[in-house]
């Protein structure tokens, strides 16, 4: 038990800094056909692939124009230069920062135009936001390095960092804060909303430089940095006390303006509620017999579903299509057809938008394009021909594809860095109006014929405008603008007179979505500020006058507020200076710190140091524990261990070696067995995907390993098991996994919908190395299926057959060992079960008897009820989960040489979740049960806990 304290060390802090590499672990692709450049330059090192060369140039110069500005606003010195890695090889709308100076960007967003970013262009606005998080973890360091970052909440680094390199945008933190106040869930706000207004009320009621304060203030004499006493030294009041007058202020802002606008029964008629809860996006048949719904049944799914609903009073609900889509669905002329933009893994594995077509009826699904970053779908009146936005590259532009996925082709010829969305074909089908964001930023309704050479602009305003719809005449375009801070209805002629006018006035937002079949009302969504979406039909002819909002000045300065000093506008015509160099990129040469921990043990002190490169695709992990000065037989060093993975491959590739390391550890019969290896090994693990489900994923593993393994037992064993054996072995192992989940909040603790299916082969052979040699053959499968209301089925097959000579502590059996499941999961994983692993101890609920064997065959089958919610106690960040009733059937049967042997048992567990930072870390089961044949015999009940199992991987 020695390497106990060194073993319970990497399981709680290593995975942090080990999952935090690069891209591969955002899109687990590793992208090997990528050849990556770095462009040098006076305080950053941009590192870019083919395809990005002008973008990395672009980036370069939002970089070194930003550190200007932020470096002073921070009150910060130069502390060396930022790497910023950039990629377009995946659709993911998001960058992120690192305290080891590296910062990641998918870069040429499409659909952050207009509603996200509102005018200010996506590559200006993550570059400068990641690297003021950069600063700011500069200015926050203390002796205590990563760590001293644990105590910073979230909010304050978000906040910041929009504060200075941003502006309150319409499209994101205004319309949020408006949703969370009016439901009265601000505690649910995305860090990045809530931090943003907190910050801005920060800055108007304190000045902005109380931000500086807060980040130098170090506690006396031990430097090391307590957010909640430094934002009571700057501020002058805690962070609780600010917190509740945040939240009043911005009640009395939201809900006095609420008060001065119209509602949205005002605006026109609203349909009834379709039975799907959370509405993304819908779009009526062209008969109007049927709506399709992009949409969810409860606000835990992550993902989508494509419905239909019938309007005629059966409100008949078809699930067509689960996955990820990025537009609202159209139909063709018929209604045979619903076209949608929809998230898959394309070409080495990127994640990407294309264009799919689906069966109405049979929800049969065919793609209609591959790999050209494809969305926004509009068909055309005659339902043959399916127009669409996509970007293969940074520009934007209108495309056309037949029905039948034949005759691909470009209709505009735009160039640079220009955004469009939302096209929209005219009633006589001659035009298309779209919304356009040129390299002003600018975003304006534009329309072109459909032969692409009659383009002109429609509006042209430095407020968003955007989600244009036609007029059933074809004269008119009814579309959504951002003027007066909010989402409404705003009319503009395309011939004649094209003055605008603006059609509704509603508290929270109002967006435009398609004119209703067979009429001419506008059918238009509202923000989700009640329960989900609501749909309203507007009158074209509609006009109203803009309120003009009374709210005295201290409750509306806020959104006002900015820093002392703000980025200008980048000048991207800046000559290149002399000294910025570009080079092939060469992974040594840009070490990078991730983080390090040491800590005092019983025998020595314990702890590890992680390494990656800029790319974040090389990681290195070194670690072990050094006993204190030696006396008698003590050990300099008691372990080491090292592992080095790369993603440079197309496999993902770790190998490393081990000195009284790579630590399995579990109760083994009545006690504890730890076993420490010397030795090796080598790992290549292969992701697959094969694009037509995004969460139906294969992967295949192959593992080889030398190890003199070492066992330990804590105290004396009752004999119900083999003693535990040590010796060298040689082991080459492969296993496939198939995961066919969808996200889902719920999955882990409750998870609704799945199934996986896990093959492992291992070969030991003394013949090569060692001291045994045997096979062993294991499936594991899992089912999870919602049955009705919140009952959920889950079941379990395990099959295991080993043979020859093998450890005995490997043997097979059925033992009232309870099994340690980190996460409520049996699975560690690939590379960190190398570094430390937890075998699974086979038990059967309410049974006290032992079998063991050389083939193993369980079941089990459960019905999962959820009882009650999370508890709103904390104890030093850890709480109480959301808790599981759920009645058992076990089923284990045991063979050996002597025959066979099977139990089957029966009762009710009840499980909760212990949560780290709400975060389940472990499930705690309590239940009680017996052998069927004790059930029959009325016998006593076997009480017990555990820790429970919510899936095995």
């Amino acid at each position: 038990m020695k390497h106990f304290f060194l073993s319970i060390i990497l399981g709680l802090f290593l995975p942090a800094l080990v999952t935090a590499q690069g891209f591969w672990t955002w899109n687990e692709r590793t992208h090997p056909e990528l050849n990556w450049s770095t462009l040098e330059t006076d305080h950053f090192y941009i590192h870019y692939h083919p395809g990005l060369r002008k973008i990395a140039g672009k980036s370069a110069k939002i970089a070194e124009q930003t550190y200007q500005v932020i470096m002073p606003q921070l009150d910060l010195d130069d502390f060396g230069k930022t790497h910023i890695t950039l990629t377009a090889e995946d659709e993911i709308m998001n960058g992120y920062a690192m305290p080891s100076d590296q910062i990641f960007i998918w870069v040429s967003q499409n659909d952050v135009a207009g509603q996200f970013g509102g005018s200010e262009k996506w590559l200006r606005l993550v570059v400068a936001h990641e690297f003021q998080h950069v600063a700011m973890f500069n200015a926050l360091e203390t002796w205590l390095g990563v760590w001293n970052f644990i105590d910073v909440p979230s909010w304050f680094l978000e906040g910041t960092a929009e504060f200075y390199t941003e502006q309150w945008r319409v499209g994101r933190s205004d319309s949020r804060m408006k949703v969370h106040t009016y439901k009265n869930s601000m505690q649910k706000l995305d860090s990045h909303d809530d931090g943003y207004a907190k910050i801005l009320y920060l800055a108007d009621n304190y000045g902005d430089s109380t931000i500086t304060k807060i980040t130098q203030w170090r506690h006396e004499p031990f430097g090391y940095f307590n957010f909640k006493e430094a934002f009571k030294s700057a501020v002058g009041i805690s962070v609780k006390r600010f917190n509740e007058d945040w939240r009043r202020a911005m009640n009395t802002y939201y809900y006095s303006y609420r008060g001065q606008k119209e509602k949205v029964e005002d605006t026109g008629e609203l349909m009834p509620a379709p039975k799907i809860r959370h509405v993304n996006s819908l779009s009526f048949s062209p008969d109007s017999g049927k709506i399709a719904i992009v949409g969810r049944k409860n606000g835990s799914m992550q993902y989508q579903t494509l419905y239909t609903v019938t309007t005629d009073s059966t409100k008949k609900v078809t699930e067509l299509h689960a996955g990820r889509f990025g537009s609202k669905p159209d139909w063709t002329a018929q209604g045979k057809f619903i076209v949608i933009g929809e998230y898959h893994r394309g070409a080495h594995g990127s994640l990407v938008y294309d264009i799919r077509r689906i069966h109405a009826e049979s929800g049969d699904a065919v793609w209609l394009t591959a790999n050209i970053r494809a969305n926004h779908p509009a068909v055309s009146r005659d339902g043959e021909t399916v127009y669409f936005i996509a970007h293969p590259e940074e520009t934007t532009n209108l495309y056309a594809i037949d029905i039948a996925g034949s005759n691909l082709r470009q209709i505009t010829e735009f160039t640079g860095d220009v955004q469009l969305n939302y096209p929209a074909v005219s009633p006589d089908g001659e035009w298309i109006a779209f919304m356009l964001q040129d390299e002003s930023g600018d975003v304006n309704i534009a329309v072109t014929d459909t032969a692409g050479n009659r383009y002109r602009k429609i509006t042209n305003d430095p407020e968003e405008d955007l989600m244009p719809v036609w007029t059933s005449d074809g004269n008119h375009i009814v579309f959504t603008s951002y003027r007066n801070t909010t989402p409404n209805l705003s009319r503009v002629g395309i011939s004649g007179d094209s003055s605008i006018t603006q059609m509704t006035d509603v508290t929270s937002g109002i967006f435009s979505s398609q004119i209703l079949p067979g009429s001419n009302k506008i059918v238009a969504a509202t923000l989700g500020d009640v329960d989900s979406t609501r749909y309203v039909l507007v009158n074209p002819q509609r006009e109203v006058t803009n309120t003009e909002v009374a709210i005295r000045d201290r409750y509306r300065d806020w959104r006002r507020s900015s820093p002392d000093t703000t980025i200008p506008e980048i000048d991207y015509s800046a000559p290149v200076p002399e000294s910025w160099q570009t080079s092939d990129y060469r992974f040594w040469k840009y070490p990078r710190h991730l983080g390090s921990l040491g800590l005092p043990t019983p025998t020595g002190l314990a702890g590890f140091t992680v390494w990656n490169d800029a790319l974040g695709k090389h990681l290195g992990i070194l670690g072990g524990e050094f006993g204190y000065p030696p006396y008698g037989e003590s050990q300099l060093i008691n372990g080491l261990y090292f592992v080095y993975s790369m993603a440079v491959f197309r496999p993902f590739l770790a190998f490393g070696g081990m000195k009284n390391s790579s630590f399995m550890i579990r109760p083994y019969d009545e006690t504890w067995l730890t076993e420490v290896r010397d030795g090796g090994f080598v790992m290549v693990e292969f992701p697959l995907n094969f694009g037509n489900s995004l969460y139906s994923n294969h992967t295949v593993a192959a593992q080889a390993q030398l190890y003199d393994r070492k066992a330990e037992l804590s105290g004396d064993p009752e004999g119900f098991r083999p003693p535990a054996e040590s010796g060298r072995e040689g082991v080459f192992s492969l296993r496939y996994r198939w995961l066919n989940r969808p996200p889902d909040r719920r999955n882990t603790t409750l998870p609704r919908e799945g199934v996986g299916v896990s093959l492992r082969q291992d070969v030991a052979s003394e013949a090569i190395f060692g001291d045994f040699s045997y096979n062993k053959t294991t499936m594991d499968a899992f089912l999870n299926q919602h049955v009705i209301g919140p009952i959920t089925l889950y079941g379990r097959m395990v099959v295991s057959r080993l043979s020859g000579d093998y450890p005995a502590q490997d043997s097979l059996g059925f033992y009232d060992d309870f099994s340690l499941y980190p996460m409520g999961n049996a699975y560690v994983g690939s590379m960190l079960g190398t570094v430390i692993n937890t075998d699974e101890n086979y038990a059967l609920r309410g049974s006290s008897e032992i079998l063991s064997g050389n083939q193993l065959f369980m079941t089990t089958l459960e019905m999962r009820v959820p009882v009650l919610p999370r508890l709103p106690i904390q104890f030093f960040n850890i709480s109480v989960g959301s808790s599981v009733l759920a009645p058992y059937l076990d089923y284990g049967r045991i063979w050996k040489s002597t025959g066979a042997s099977d139990i089957t048992t029966a009762g009710v567990e009840m499980r909760a979740a212990i949560n780290l930072s709400g975060i389940p870390i472990m499930h705690i089961g309590y239940g009680f049960g017996n052998t069927i044949s004790a059930w029959e015999e009325n016998a006593e009940f076997n009480y017990f806990v555990r820790l429970a199992l919510v899936n095995p991987f």
